[in-house]
């Protein structure tokens, strides 16, 4: 049905989607609070707003939040600094803003200027704007899409005068000044918003372009990275993944008549991405995984590659790509390569669990060794009663298997390992390699 829109009509589609999208940032900075009350003023008292690190994301304070959020931080300057002209360096925005330094805008960052996301911001501060002790930032951030926040990759977040920096990453003070869930969520950018937007996203597109000239090749195995993309419809993932795997496979049979054995398909689980969760939460990158998880379990001929300890909280795309390639050779060397592993070449996976009173008892494959990589106690673990609330677990390693409690849980009916965008966990086994998150039921 998508191909047979025609171009006039899609194009509608994907200006219409723009107008929405921009008419609403238009009233979420119109309609922001912040303007009116005063937010940008370096006089105005912010003591009683809440915390949060930066660089960083908002999300594990303000979940799913679209709108406008306010940042300000407050550093002393010397005297001699003051009045001279400067450049403020805030890295890579998620996603627009207007900025000011004592309440001077001195830069801004919109829809019109592109995705603000890969807009590197350098402001430059103009004679007479810093003082000599105290002088405030304030980020007024518009988030259109998740995640809002400053991006921890690395790059300077300072106040630079010359050959002086004066640093701004740490604790910044924080207000939401506009909120779209109070006026029905903010509309997608176009490329999301309409299929037309994205048309390498329609069926089979990337598919008949990039997969199906190699199925003339005769290939050994084939390794697969992906699924952010498909944290929105996560069930889906648990059938369409190992179909595509099903899929491919016979192509290739079909067109290379090669072997009957089942090619090799090992997949890289998402890594651990955006900021750690306080409590436990639900998340969608969790939900993936554990859709990658059970594709292992009952597509045969794969293999996992776990990398919830070597993501990159402000990179979607880690860089630190060694480990990943070092884990998925591991698989290969010994599945097709018929290599004998001197120790466990994938990290524990979750066999069975069993309720015994108030407690939980899971058992792993490639146990051998099993640890923590800190403290005694292993982190990551939650549990729900009957209620289906989860609370943070206590845990610990007993033998080859994790026994598993929570305050507050006296009939455990659901247990998770690791269920969070970035979770914090330590369990291990002797090759250092990491458990991979899962969840089941305990009924």
């Amino acid at each position: 049905a998508e191909y047979d829109v025609p171009e006039a009509e899609a194009q509608a589609a994907l200006d219409e989607a723009d107008r929405l999208h921009r008419a609403f940032a238009d009233r979420a900075l119109r309609e922001d609070i912040g303007v009116s009350s005063g937010w940008a003023a370096p006089s105005f008292d912010d003591s009683s707003w809440p915390t949060v690190e930066m660089p960083g994301y908002i999300d594990a304070d303000l979940p799913r939040l679209d709108g406008v959020v306010w940042l300000r931080r407050t550093i002393t300057l010397d005297d001699a600094l003051a009045g001279e002209p400067g450049t403020l360096r805030l890295g890579r925005l998620d996603d627009y803003d207007i900025t000011s330094i004592n309440g001077v805008e001195v830069g801004r960052t919109l829809l019109d200027q592109g995705d603000g996301r890969n807009i590197v911001r350098a402001y430059d501060i103009p004679e007479g704007v810093l003082r000599a002790g105290a002088n405030t930032v304030a980020i007024r951030l518009l988030d259109v899409r998740s995640s809002g926040g400053i991006n921890p990759d690395g790059r300077p977040l300072d106040i630079t005068v010359g050959d002086a920096h004066a640093p701004l990453a740490g604790a910044w003070r924080y207000a939401v000044g506009f909120d779209s869930a109070d006026s029905g969520g903010f509309p997608k950018p176009p490329a999301y918003a309409v299929p037309a937007g994205r048309p390498y996203r329609r069926a089979a597109v990337l598919y008949n372009a990039m997969i199906h000239p190699l199925t003339d090749l005769n290939i050994a195995g084939v390794i697969w990275y992906q699924g952010e993309s498909n944290a929105d419809g996560t069930h889906l993932y648990r059938d369409l993944f190992p179909t595509m795997i099903e899929a491919w496979r016979e192509n290739w049979r079909r067109r290379t008549h090669g072997p009957t054995a089942e090619t090799p398909f090992y997949f890289v689980q998402l890594p651990n991405f955006r900021a750690p969760d306080t409590k436990p939460v639900e998340s969608r990158w969790a939900e993936v995984r554990e859709a990658q998880r059970l594709t292992l379990e009952r597509v045969p001929d794969t293999g996992m590659a776990i990398t919830i300890d070597i993501g990159d909280p402000g990179d979607i795309h880690p860089t630190n790509k060694l480990p990943v390639g070092e884990r998925l050779a591991a698989l290969a060397l010994r599945d097709v390569y018929a290599r004998t592993p001197a120790a466990p070449v994938n990290g524990p996976l979750m066999r069975s669990v069993r309720v015994e009173g108030r407690m939980v008892r899971v058992e792993f494959d490639n146990d051998a060794g099993l640890r923590t990589t800190s403290g005694d106690s292993v982190t990551g673990f939650a549990l729900a009663g009957p209620d289906g609330a989860f609370k943070w677990a206590n845990a610990a390693i007993h033998g080859d298997t994790v026994v598993v409690a929570a305050d507050g849980v006296r009939r455990p009916t659901r247990i998770r390992y690791a269920w969070s965008d970035n979770p914090v966990v330590n369990l291990v086994n002797a090759s250092g390699l990491p458990a991979s998150p899962f969840e089941a039921d305990l009924e």
